[in-house]
């Protein structure tokens, strides 16, 4: 089994790399607008990790 390794990244990354693949995979009506995302970014409310492989 192969292991996992996580990556903390921060808002300008996700919009980098995450968000286009986020709106991908989520249905328009499960989605949280970006701004509410920033806002829970700012407020340390939301993490997001990726694969650092």
């Amino acid at each position: 089994m192969e292991d996992i390794n996580l990556k903390y990244i921060d808002i300008n990354e996700f919009k980098k790399d995450v968000y286009t693949y986020y709106l991908d995979i989520f249905p328009e009506d499960e989605r949280k607008p970006l701004e509410l995302i920033e806002l829970s970014y700012k407020k340390r409310i939301y993490k997001n990790y990726k694969n650092s492989i």
